[in-house]
């Protein structure tokens, strides 16, 4: 395979972590609708999915635009473009390409501050919903399903 063996173990690790993201979300469903009321419980299961839809696009844009002010405020400090944090993905390119030098380094660790930043939210994020979820009650399962519809 070449220079891509590291791929294998990342292959795994993705694997891995899909399979436990799968069995997490399902928990999640299921814990939405043992909260619910049997009459409600379709209706917050989609609402989950939903909002589960819906956080994404926000989570995606929100990581995004820490990275690129992140990444932005440190090439300021180091005196060079900031253009280069607003074209990010695209100067990778360009940094494959040049030549070791200080001016490589200060690029590197500009996205290297930028992801620091965004570890910072999301661990702040993940913290502050670990902490939330200890407020949630005991359900139990142990419901009669009201089924509104039937397969004709």
């Amino acid at each position: 395979m070449g220079d891509l063996g590291w791929l294998d173990g990342y292959d795994t690790c993705m694997r891995v972590a899909g399979y436990a993201r799968r069995r997490f979300n399902k928990s999640l469903n299921v814990g939405i609708q043992a909260i619910s009321k049997p009459e409600d419980a379709a209706m917050a299961a989609s609402m989950y999915g939903f909002l589960r839809s819906l956080g994404m696009p926000i989570g995606v844009a929100l990581a995004g635009s820490v990275f690129s002010n992140s990444m932005s405020d440190k090439l300021s400090e180091l005196g060079l473009p900031t253009s280069i944090a607003h074209d990010s993905e695209q100067y990778i390119f360009v940094l494959r390409k040049m030549a070791d030098s200080p001016q490589k380094s200060a690029i590197l660790s500009s996205y290297m501050r930028g992801f620091d930043s965004v570890f910072v939210m999301v661990t702040g994020l993940s913290a502050t919903a670990l902490i939330v979820s200890f407020m949630i009650r005991k359900f139990s399962m142990d419901k009669i399903l009201v089924a509104q519809f039937s397969a004709k």
